[in-house]
């Protein structure tokens, strides 16, 4: 059985109990610290560069194969942000013209107290020819920062709708008297056309003698209409004759 020592000089007693006091004191200085620092690295995540990217427009909707789709981001809550760039990384069926700005940047604290804080980003896309009725993702990729330099980004995807909305049509010469002629406009595509316009172009034996182009309107699937034009053949001068070019049927020898 052991048994504590027992101090017979005070100022042993004094000294003992004041390293004691020291050494509590020491414990709960470097407690409070790592509280401090902890606290700290929860202040830096909350108060960090998190911004919000929505895609806000999209036209047309849906985008059409062979046809350009003008696309607009959003950004918003760049606020603690030290700069920030974005890049547009367009896969199939989405392509950019050869000379298209596909980075783009922003610089340090660039909004005003008191204002709105939208960071609006537009980018042209072209859709392919080939592509397909459906969904399709557009990937965006960011970073903090106002730099171009894209070695580390993060990624996000936005779905883009494509329909293939274009019709198809049939034209064919209804009847020719007295230097007008009459065109039928046959729809036969699966979709409606809207704001048709019928024109007839610069051509060789022929030309019109009033105006070149009529607006149709809309024709659904199926439905056809019946434009007429006031046309007269081109005369030219050869020496000292003049000729009328006229079109001959075709013909096969047989």
């Amino acid at each position: 059985m052991r048994y504590l020592p027992i101090f017979k000089n005070r100022s042993t007693i004094k000294s003992i109990i004041m390293k004691s006091k020291f050494l509590i004191i020491t414990v709960l200085c470097i407690t409070s610290l790592l509280l401090f620092f902890n606290a700290g690295s929860v202040l830096a995540i909350d108060s960090g560069c998190s911004p919000i990217i929505k895609l806000v427009s999209q036209d047309p909707s849906p985008g059409v194969p062979n046809e350009y789709i003008k696309i607009v981001f959003e950004i918003t809550n760049l606020g603690s942000c030290n700069g920030y760039s974005v890049k547009l990384n367009p896969q199939y069926p989405f392509s950019l013209d050869p000379n298209a700005t596909t980075i783009q940047t922003i610089g340090t604290n660039p909004y005003a107290p008191g204002f709105r804080n939208v960071w609006t980003i537009p980018y042209k896309v072209r859709v392919d020819p080939a592509a397909f009725d459906g969904d399709y993702p557009l990937k965006l990729q960011y970073h903090e920062k106002s730099s171009e330099n894209f070695d580390s980004y993060a990624e996000i995807s936005f779905n883009v709708s494509i329909k293939d909305s274009r019709t198809s049509f049939d034209a064919v010469i209804q009847d020719t008297s007295s230097g007008e002629v009459s065109i039928a406009i046959a729809n036969t595509g699966k979709y409606a056309a809207n704001s048709v316009v019928v024109r007839i172009p610069e051509q060789n034996n022929f030309r019109v003698t009033g105006t070149d182009g009529q607006m149709v309107g809309n024709l659904a699937s199926g439905d056809y209409t019946v434009v007429g034009f006031a046309v007269s053949p081109i005369r030219t001068m050869s020496g000292n004759s003049t000729r009328t070019n006229q079109q001959t049927p075709p013909y096969q020898t047989i």
